[in-house]
């Protein structure tokens, strides 16, 4: 994961309020093997076995690190400071119009997009 990366900051941004609060929670909102360890060491700056076996040269069990991992919903913070960004939202089957039942809708792509280009302005 990136997040170990003490270098490298990363910050997530989604438009739900209450998924933020999750993932800045001690219970995240989905569970994969390790991802609460992973999370946890990245988002508050502690060294944990997670680290070590990302070979991050800032870790030792216990020891602060720097806390690189962050979840908002501050579009326009999170794309002023940003060097990349990664688009990651559903795209369901179309439900009408060319493609129905087959293409993808492709509408929170260009939502998102937009309010990357726009920086979060009403544009449309």
């Amino acid at each position: 994961m990136t997040a170990f990366m003490s270098n490298v900051d990363v910050t997530v941004v989604v438009i739900n309020t209450e998924h933020i609060k999750a993932w800045n929670s001690n219970w995240l909102p989905i569970y994969e093997p390790g991802l609460n360890e992973t999370v946890y060491a990245a988002r508050d700056g502690t060294s944990t076995n997670a680290t070590l076996q990302y070979k991050d040269p800032q870790a030792v069990p216990g020891r602060k690190r720097k806390a690189n991992l962050h979840f908002s919903i501050n579009i326009n913070k999170a794309i002023e400071g940003a060097d990349l960004i990664f688009v990651c939202v559903n795209t369901p089957t179309k439900a009408n119009g060319i493609g129905k039942g087959a293409a993808a809708d492709l509408a929170f792509v260009e939502t998102a997009t937009r309010n990357i280009a726009y920086r979060g302005q009403d544009c449309c």
